[in-house]
């Protein structure tokens, strides 16, 4: 960003007064999200973060961009500035180490102020493998220091960028990408999101366009075939999709990803046995991945295996809770179920675990009244539901 710009970005005038400053970009940071408008957001964070390092400079040191020495402090996030816009680098966790031992980290008069230069940075520039989130992590204490971050900071930025990036690895390979080392890659992967969004949504216009813009670039990612099979299916153009879906296997056999749209294409295609065999695979390394979850109880639906589906279901229930599709599958599942259970007690009134099981599959039903009406008939029996 040319420094001329910077105050324009900013909407205010050129200015000294921290307050001022923080207080604009907050105000524009309300209307700049990071994942609808990637590159509006990067240039009001760069904005930001060049009128702080104007705003701590001495009177003598003239303005922006005029001729001054350069601080350690700036030397400092230039040189992560650098790693970060250079793919290998920042992917090179001994380049982080090497920066993160610099003295500037640790002493008193300066930890906090690197701290919050890089934190500011790193709200628009925050698409890091896990192992590099937890090394910053250990250099400034963001985790214990929470509290007052959110103070200082956006409290989404904190909790889903910040803490998540400790917890968690990035949603999408970095290693995979193939392109420039200083392609637009954090807008490759806004777009990729975008897509996945849009599809989850059957925005499908939406999804396709994105789609054709990633395509477009200069940058691959195996990820972008993986939004045109969820097109292909979602369109019902099953075998487009396994085509895709098997080329991608062919060249990335461990990625949990890959394996899971093998189990998906093979499940629409009816081969309901390959496609339990993926989503196992994919649960070995993700016990808690959605869709693997869900495909395993849906395969069960599709064998008619409702007993075992509906365990299937509540499994993912209890870590989704509030997904309208699987609860919408659940009682589906349910119903069928009861209707088994239904046909099975009508020939055998004194089998007391099909009737405890039928009123539990009213009860899970809303059907309280006729699951209450149903247990007075039975003797009481020590059953899975019991206790």
């Amino acid at each position: 960003m040319k420094v001329m710009n910077i105050w324009k970005v900013l909407k205010i005038e050129k200015s000294k007064d921290k307050n001022r400053i923080k207080a604009a970009y907050h105000e524009l940071l309300r209307v700049t999200n990071p994942e609808d408008f990637p590159e509006e957001f990067k240039d009001l964070r760069q904005a930001y973060e060049e009128a702080l390092c104007y705003a701590d400079e001495p009177e003598e040191a003239g303005a922006v961009g005029g001729e001054k020495d350069i601080s350690p402090e700036r030397m400092f996030m230039e040189q992560v500035r650098t790693i970060y816009n250079h793919l290998s680098d920042r992917l090179n966790i001994e380049k982080w180490k090497d920066l993160m031992a610099e003295d500037i980290c640790y002493a008193l008069d300066t930890k906090l102020d690197i701290r919050n230069r890089l934190l500011t940075f790193l709200m628009g520039n925050y698409r890091l493998p896990r192992e590099v989130w937890q090394l910053l992590d250990a250099t400034f204490q963001f985790r214990k220091s929470k509290a007052e971050l959110c103070e200082l900071f956006p409290e989404d930025f904190i909790e889903h960028a910040v803490i998540h990036g400790i917890d968690n690895d990035i949603a999408i390979d970095l290693k995979l990408f193939e392109g420039a080392q200083n392609a637009r890659y954090d807008w490759f992967i806004s777009c990729y999101f975008k897509a996945v969004r849009a599809i989850d949504a059957r925005e499908m216009d939406d999804a396709r366009a994105l789609l054709k813009e990633m395509q477009e670039s200069d940058i691959y990612h195996p990820y972008m075939d993986i939004v045109r099979i969820r097109i292909y299916l979602i369109g019902q153009f099953f075998q487009q999709a396994r085509e895709i879906a098997e080329m991608l296997y062919d060249q990335y056999p461990a990625d949990p990803e890959v394996r899971l749209y093998m189990g998906e294409t093979a499940f629409y295609i009816e081969e309901i046995d390959i496609a339990r065999s993926y989503y196992h695979q994919v649960l070995e390394k993700e016990p808690e991945n959605f869709l693997a979850l869900y495909g395993l109880a849906s395969c069960l639906v599709k064998e008619d295996k409702f007993e075992e589906a509906k365990e299937a279901f509540l499994k993912v229930l209890n870590i989704y809770p509030n997904n309208t599709t699987v609860n919408s599958d659940f009682e589906y599942t349910n119903k069928n179920l009861a209707e088994q259970y239904e046909e099975e007690w009508a020939k055998d009134k004194s089998n007391a675990e099909t009737a405890y099981n039928l009123a539990w599959c009213y009860i899970q039903g809303n059907q309280i009244k006729e699951g209450l009406a149903i247990l007075p008939e039975v003797t009481p029996v020590q059953h899975r539901y019991s206790g």
